[in-house]
């Protein structure tokens, strides 16, 4: 009997065996979660980017350099600078210091200039974005809107464009945009001019001023010109000190700046004080002085926006620049490097895609902190 039972037993053992044979293996812990891990899932796979950012602050923030930590890239990343120009001092130093920020953080740069050329700019994203770059750092060329198309496509391919200096259209997908308040920092010139121009001439019961304005329709030159005025009105609530002439020069070179402040200066005289839209304005226009033989070079005084190495030469040196809106070129390498290898390394968001320096005048009284020349 024990026999016959331990047949029946070890029978009923080989078929659990063979049923057991037959079944899939379970899958392991990892297998599960690649499998839940599916490019349905991604965000590229969602329409990109898109969804992030519609959910990210876009509450204006001011930061220093010291706000952000420093980032190493974990692994190297692969980031296109796209630059609208380097045909100035201050938007050279702005394509150099963004590449030297992106290369110390441990990524690979790869550079496009397009030289105020909009369309040549939407050509190099797009060669970017064919190139497979894991981000984009950006400074947008006029005029803005021509550029959404392309900034929808990469943000539907899941690569993440930090602006820089510039601004893009309203509704165009960024990551971020590291930026300056050129209303503030206009007005912040245009105040600092004032008060000096009541010092210098305080028995006038008029005093003339120009203004150089950039290419028609820009929004940042735009909003300097009119942050100047504001500080200029601001300072002189008497209204002694006359606009008399403003004219686009169309372009921010020195030489735009000089033959617009020649014109100026041979049409209108009296004129004490010349606000640039950028340094290369007033630099251009401290060249037409000499040229007109004006050799005092205290007769007019100028200010703009950038902080360049120049105009801080002027200021210290006593020559006809007395002042600059500080549109900081390593500022911008830095924040806008931080934040985009942040979010590339894991993800880490800003706390708003709306980044801006805290506005600063270098003046007389603080150009040793910023120019050791």
């Amino acid at each position: 009997m024990k026999k016959v039972v331990a047949l029946v037993m070890a029978l009923l053992l080989g078929l659990s065996l063979i049923a057991c044979g037959n079944e899939e293996p379970a899958p392991s812990a990892t297998e599960t979660d690649a499998a839940t891990t599916t490019p349905e899932s991604s965000p590229e796979a969602e329409g990109g980017l898109k969804e992030l950012y519609a959910s990210m602050s876009n509450e204006g923030i001011y930061l220093a350099n010291d706000d952000l930590p420093e980032v190493q890239a974990k692994e190297e990343f692969t980031i296109g600078i796209a630059m609208t120009t380097v045909s100035t001092d201050w938007f050279k130093s702005l394509a150099d210091e963004t590449q030297a920020q992106v290369e110390a953080a441990g990524c690979k740069a790869l550079v496009s200039i397009c030289e105020d050329d909009v369309t040549q700019q939407i050509a190099q994203l797009e060669n970017f974005m064919a190139q497979g770059v894991d981000g984009i750092i950006l400074g947008p060329c006029n005029p803005q809107d021509a550029l959404t198309p392309v900034l929808n496509e990469l943000a539907e391919a899941g690569i993440p464009v930090v602006t820089v200096n510039d601004t893009v259209a309203a509704d165009a997908p960024i990551f971020c945009a590291v930026s300056v308040d050129a209303y503030e920092l206009g007005k912040g010139v245009g105040s600092y001019l004032a008060e000096q121009l009541l010092e210098m001439y305080p028995d006038a019961e008029t005093i003339e001023y120009a203004l150089i304005g950039g290419k028609d329709g820009d929004a940042i030159a735009h909003n300097r010109n009119e942050g100047a005025k504001a500080g200029v009105a601001e300072v002189d609530t008497e209204g002694k000190i006359q606009l008399v002439s403003f004219l686009y020069s169309g372009g921010y070179s020195e030489e735009n700046g000089l033959e617009t402040a020649q014109n100026m200066l041979t049409a209108n005289p009296d004129i004490k004080c010349i606000i640039g839209t950028c340094d290369s304005h007033v630099i251009g226009a401290s060249q037409a002085m000499t040229v007109l033989g004006m050799d005092d070079p205290k007769s007019v005084i100028m200010g703009a926006v950038d902080g360049s190495t120049t105009a801080m030469e002027s200021i210290k040196n006593g020559g006809s620049i007395v002042c600059t809106g500080m549109n900081d070129t390593h500022a911008f390498g830095v924040l806008s490097t931080r934040i985009l290898v942040a979010y590339l390394n894991d993800g880490t968001l800003p706390e708003s895609n709306n980044i801006i320096q805290q506005p600063v005048i270098c003046t007389i009284d603080n150009v040793d902190e910023y120019y050791s020349g």
